[in-house]
């Protein structure tokens, strides 16, 4: 199965967001792509007014369909919300399947900051999108060891 994977604040989802969960589940022909609201996002300098519980809800009313699936998994965590901890579970979930990392071009500038951003690398393939009118296409793959690979906008 090809599953994404699109985590965020999610304060609120937006527009923007399903639009890019839809195209990644297009282009990469993906079975279904989990979204999964952080509980303490370690990119925000303070927590967010609005609760775990009330983001979640949110995004089971912005993303519908039977593409979507809305996780929990981090805010049942209860803790800052580290990327690579969420993909290590996913990995032991769902260990035969292709796993996709989808994120926004504004995250992907900070990206290489991001606790164990190098174990991200190795974890899982990797798709992001400028949310803009025309996209990137920048994907890394474990065998090519995070290389950075970029296509013209589209």
């Amino acid at each position: 199965m090809k599953i994404g994977v699109f985590g965020g604040t999610f304060n609120p989802p937006h527009y923007g967001h399903i639009r890019l969960a839809e195209r990644a589940a297009e282009e990469l022909c993906l079975d279904k792509v989990i979204i999964i609201p952080s509980c303490i996002p370690p990119h925000k300098a303070a927590g967010s007014p609005t609760g775990g519980e009330e983001r979640l809800e949110m995004c089971r009313l912005a993303f519908e369909g039977p593409l979507y699936e809305i996780s929990d998994m981090e805010i049942r965590r209860g803790d800052r919300s580290y990327t690579v901890d969420t993909l290590r579970e996913l990995k032991a979930v769902y260990p035969g399947d292709e796993i996709w990392f989808i994120m926004g071009s504004d995250m992907l500038e900070t990206f290489t900051q991001w606790y164990k951003w190098e174990e991200i690398l190795e974890l899982r393939r990797f798709k992001r999108e400028r949310l803009q009118a025309g996209f990137i296409r920048i994907q890394f793959f474990p065998e090519e060891q995070g290389s950075l690979y970029r296509c013209p906008s589209l």
